[in-house]
């Protein structure tokens, strides 16, 4: 049976929330504010957390933040509960390692396909995803599932050849035309990738070197790369020239 922890300091959404992951044969916990909630989830180590964002004291971002730090609770699947949905909102959450958003107020449907998702694709994860938080990569080779909106799709490490920031995570060039966004940011996929084969050419760009074809030098002060299979060029900025070229002879 799976640990599911609410956070809500409502004692009507917690009570409704209650109802219905009861139906559904989930063990519950419940923290009623963020600092109880964070015991518990140390504790207890939990499943899934969902944590409402807005709370007096310590709210859902500080919750999330606090736990992420803590390698027992960092990579359990956390959902956040919120009445809010604008951008900044959305991009704040996605930034601390949120892996969903429930919107106020929720049908039961959404919210037992939300959590049954993410439980699903937590466990399919750990099966294929070898980096830890000790600071091991991915080897070129391994294979890893990427979430891609409502679908999760297994690609291989080599088989991706440029990374970009979009909107509130990345988009990933893959061979075969193939392209697919995830909510992981830049920063977060260089930490992950091996160093041997990826490197970081503008604050918002990640590519294979593999796929390089050739770079070009425009002026004294401009290069532009050449990605095999993407056709088309990619300045490189001023501050990644000299590791470029320590890659390879320009």
């Amino acid at each position: 049976m799976k640990t599911i922890l609410i956070i809500e300091d409502d004692s009507l959404i917690r009570t409704n929330l209650q109802y219905l992951l009861n139906k559904v044969d989930y063990k519950l916990l419940v923290a009623s504010n963020g600092e109880e909630g964070i015991k518990i989830a140390r504790e207890a180590n939990p499943d899934l957390i969902i944590c409402d964002i807005l709370m007096p004291g310590i709210d859902g971002y500080e919750v999330k933040s606090r736990l992420e730090k803590d390698e027992k609770t960092a990579l359990i699947p956390f959902i956040f509960l919120t009445a809010k949905a604008d951008y900044e909102d959305l991009r704040r959450g996605m930034n601390l390692g949120a892996d969903d958003y429930i919107y106020k107020p929720f049908k039961a449907s959404d919210l037992l396909n939300t959590i049954e998702l993410r439980l699903a694709r937590y466990e399919t994860l750990k099966n294929f995803n070898k980096y830890n938080r000790n600071g091991k990569k991915f080897a070129y080779k391994d294979p890893i599932l990427i979430e891609s909106g409502s679908t999760a799709v297994l690609v291989k490490i080599k088989e991706i050849i440029r990374i970009d920031s979009e909107n509130t995570g990345t988009a990933l060039f893959l061979t075969e035309g193939r392209k697919y966004f995830t909510n992981k940011l830049v920063k977060v996929w260089e930490e992950l990738l091996p160093k041997a084969h990826f490197l970081r050419i503008r604050k918002s760009t990640i590519i294979n070197t593999n796929y390089i074809d050739y770079v070009e030098k425009e002026n004294y002060r401009k290069y532009f790369v050449f990605l095999k299979e993407l056709n088309r060029k990619i300045e490189i900025s001023q501050r990644y020239i000299s590791k470029i070229k320590d890659k390879i002879s320009i």
